[in-house]
């Protein structure tokens, strides 16, 4: 029984090591890094729907549109390997529900 304390003991520690060690930063949203999020992104997605996930067919990221101060591409980056993000600024006719 102890040892499984332990283990649990040393999952939580190591868990709580790599969560300060997250970095973040706004980067350009046609950087490479931020390329190989949404890769990774749109290929989670075509895995959670039965016919895939068509990235031109959704909502998907227009650069221009992740530039601050229309929006901001925000990388997190775990042991210098980006894990991705990303914001867009809302309008008041986003916050209203319109769409623009």
């Amino acid at each position: 029984m102890e040892r499984k304390h332990l283990i649990a003991a040393m999952a939580e520690f190591e868990r709580l090591l790599r969560k300060v060690a997250v970095e973040i930063s706004i980067e350009r949203a046609d950087s490479a890094d931020a390329g190989r999020c949404l890769e990774a992104y749109y290929a989670e997605l075509a895995q959670c729907f039965d016919g895939g996930f068509e990235p031109a067919q959704g909502n998907t990221v227009i650069a221009a549109k992740m530039t601050p101060l229309t929006g901001w591409f925000v990388i997190a980056r775990l042991d210098s390997e980006a894990v991705c993000g990303k914001f867009k600024a809302l309008t008041a006719l986003d916050q209203a529900g319109v769409s623009s």
